[in-house]
């Protein structure tokens, strides 16, 4: 009996053998074959993933995140012990025991799925967190079974080459944990508004419960309390944890932070900015994990957005040219359908509305279904309105009011006159409506704003403030007779002999072409271009005049270099970028303490002394007597009463091209108690017109419209601290 058992065990035995072989056989075939074409994964020993790089205004407020993926690299060491746990609880509890692929494990799903397959419950995993790892950075996730034998012998080439902390720390860097979040530290970020180090053992348990399924457990709160559960017990069976902590931490209640929506536009600002990055260093990875110090001043460039939106929409209602509805949903309209229609940056006061007709009278139809009859009061339609258009009103007094977003744009540029900082910069009502900067992009006349340079010119060749000069009709024959060129006053009458600071105060076409002529148009194109207005200046006499296009930025700058005494200057927007250190947690998610940042790369924040000079101190000083006179009395003395409420000292220049299509003001402010004083003014620039330039209408130049939203600039940012 006993001989009959040991030969069927030998049999047994004989067989598991040739079994054995075979697999073995089977295996060793299969990665012979595999081998050519396995990924290496060497560089995973100094891989570092894509992460967010930030962006700091001047006091070091975030304003921006660059980043194909929202993350933030850690090392190992910087991680919490009892994240860390709450991990390897749920992903992979035999992780520092296995070589990568874990038997026990597989073996229990193979049982857990046959039985669940009957019935028709969902599938469970074996993977480890190698096999993960291996998964995500080596094999990808196409489901075959060569893929399955490609991620089994790639996982035990990284168990050979990396340490186990190194794999953990690359796997919980790499991690999906829903909403956007890749990583622990932008997770813990995203979903707490805490750093790492800060979170509860709840807290670590609940992004421990996410990557099972991140997109809906991070909606589901029920089945996510479930599962964070089942974890916290399990850290208390395994003692990770106490049961006091335990019982503390499975009565928390699950709150995600509320991420602020920023009432301000920074895009106009960001995109410039990573422009020059880009064009200053190549070479420099902008998702590499940096932190970048902007000039930006994030307070100025919330009072420039608010003051170009108030300024476009008050000379949008004082022209009531309705153009065309937001959307049109047609006669079978529903107020569902309403809600579906985003109006980015909509002002406060204005809602969403529905156009409907009773007995041929307009009404609107809000979003809380009331009905109001529809006032359109002077307004002129360019597109008649029709039932189902969505529109914008404002309810006053028990009616509608038409209303809509301004068609006509704009910019503001802030710039500090001796650094060269650009502190604000918008370039039209909404980035998110259109990314379209008017403030960069838009080449346009800069009209009597140009004639600053101009006189500069005058200046430079002997001629003072105070000089005569005859405000006379001229006409001129160019091109060999076959053009005649006529300029007139925008008042369309001569005023005789002026001095040259009322010529300029008063923006006299007629006498600025004669003074221009007798200075000479080659002295004007090299002033033009030294100060950078044009890079290539216009030989035609209306280059005078402010003919030839510009950029509200290349202006602005150019008239810094006037208030600055002279000086060469480029627009500077980045003080300083840091690399992240992956050692160095981000301690706090609402500012950067540039103190604590290693790597430092500064941009030399230079002084007027470091730079050419451009004009002599004579010519300057002079001119800048000149601008005063146009707020004293010229054609910017609706100014006087901000500076009179404020005490500020206001320079600057109005500009108005052929037709009004353009209007602008440029000029500076020095205000008492701050660093912006006389030497060193803030410089503001204003442009305003329409994206395919047309009329503004009658009247409608420099002063009217473009003036306002610097005095409103002003207004916003004294009445504030500085």
């Amino acid at each position: 009996m006993y001989s009959a058992i040991a030969k069927v065990f030998f049999k047994l035995a004989i067989c598991l053998v040739i079994a054995g072989a075979i697999a073995t056989g089977t295996i060793c075939s299969i990665y012979w074959h595999l081998k050519p074409g396995l990924p290496n994964s060497d560089f995973l020993n100094d891989y570092r993933a894509p992460e967010v790089t930030h962006v700091y205004d001047r006091h070091f407020r975030p304003i921006h995140e660059f980043a194909p993926v929202h993350r933030i690299n850690l090392k190992i060491e910087d991680i919490p012990k009892k994240v860390i746990a709450a991990f390897l609880v749920a992903e992979d509890k035999n992780f520092y025991y296995h070589p990568g692929i874990d038997p026990i494990r597989i073996a229990r799903a193979v049982l857990q799925n046959f039985s669940q397959k009957k019935s028709q419950q969902t599938l469970v995993g074996a993977s480890t967190i190698t096999q993960q790892v291996a998964k995500n950075f080596l094999v990808g996730n196409e489901k075959s079974f060569l893929r399955k034998f490609r991620e089994a012998f790639a996982t035990l080439s990284i168990e050979r080459q990396l340490s186990k902390d190194r794999i953990l720390e690359l796997y919980l860097n790499q991690i999906y944990l829903g909403n956007g979040a890749y990583g622990l530290q932008a997770a813990a970020l995203n979903y707490f508004n805490k750093s790492m180090e800060n979170l509860t053992i709840s807290e670590a348990c609940l992004l421990a419960a996410l990557p099972k399924a991140p997109a809906q457990l991070s909606k589901n709160t029920q089945k996510l309390k479930a599962r964070r559960d089942a974890i916290i017990q399990a850290l208390s069976e395994q003692n990770y944890i106490s049961k006091q902590e335990a019982s503390s931490a499975l009565e928390q209640s699950i709150e995600f932070h509320q991420e602020e929506s920023s009432p301000s536009d920074y895009g106009y600002y960001i995109t410039p900015l990573r422009e020059v990055l880009v064009e200053e260093m190549p070479k420099l990875n902008i998702t590499s994990g940096l932190e970048i110090f902007s000039c930006m001043d994030a307070r100025f460039q919330q009072a420039a957005q608010k003051a170009l939106r108030d300024g476009l929409l008050k000379y949008d209602l004082t022209q009531k040219i309705f153009y065309k509805p937001i959307a049109k949903l047609g006669d079978k309209y529903s107020i569902e359908d309403l809600n579906q229609i985003a109006v980015p940056d909509c002002p406060e006061n204005y809602q969403k509305s529905i156009v409907d007709f009773s007995s041929e009278k307009p009404f609107i139809q809000l979003q809380n279904k009331q009905s109001l009859p529809l006032d359109t009061t002077s307004w002129s339609l360019e597109t008649p309105l029709t039932k189902g258009d969505v529109v914008l009103v404002e309810v006053k007094n028990g009616k509608a009011h038409l209303r809509q977003i301004p068609e006509v744009s704009g910019a503001v540029v802030v710039m500090e006159a001796r650094t060269g900082q650009v502190l604000a910069l918008v370039g039209g009502w909404s980035h998110t409506m259109s990314p379209f900067n008017c403030a960069t992009q838009a080449t346009r006349q800069p009209g009597s704003s140009f004639k600053p340079f101009v006189y500069l010119a005058a200046l430079e060749q002997g001629i003072s403030p105070n000089d005569i000069i005859n405000d006379k009709s001229i006409t001129m024959l160019l091109n060999n007779g076959r053009e005649i060129y006529k300029p007139k006053n925008i008042d369309k009458k001569t005023h005789g002999f002026v001095t040259v600071k009322n010529s300029l105060a008063y923006s006299h076409n007629l006498s600025s072409i004669q003074l221009g002529l007798d200075t000479g148009i080659e002295h004007i194109q090299d002033i033009a271009e030294l100060f950078e207005v044009y890079n290539n200046a216009s030989k035609h006499p209306s280059m005078i005049l402010g003919s030839k296009e510009t950029t509200l930025l290349k202006l602005t700058n150019a008239y810094a270099m006037i208030f600055n005494g002279g000086y060469h200057l480029k627009p500077k927007f980045y003080n300083a970028y840091a690399q992240r250190k992956i050692s160095s947690l981000n301690k706090n998610s609402n500012f950067c303490c540039f103190e604590r940042q290693q790597s430092l790369m500064t941009v030399p924040i230079s002084t007027i002394t470091s730079y050419q000079r451009l004009a002599s101190p004579s010519a300057i000083f002079g001119l800048l007597e000149m601008l005063r006179a146009v707020i004293t009395h010229g054609t910017g003395k609706s100014l006087l009463p901000i500076e009179r409420e404020f005490n500020v000292k206001i320079r600057g220049k109005t500009g108005t091209t052929n037709s009004n299509r353009d209007a602008w003001f440029i000029g500076s402010v020095s205000i008492p108690g701050t660093i912006y004083q006389d030497d060193n003014p803030l410089v503001i620039g204003v442009f305003v017109g329409f994206l395919n330039p047309k009329n503004l209408g009658d009247g409608k130049g420099g002063a009217v419209v473009a003036l306002p939203i610097f005095g409103n600039f002003i207004k916003n940012i004294v009445s504030d601290t500085l």
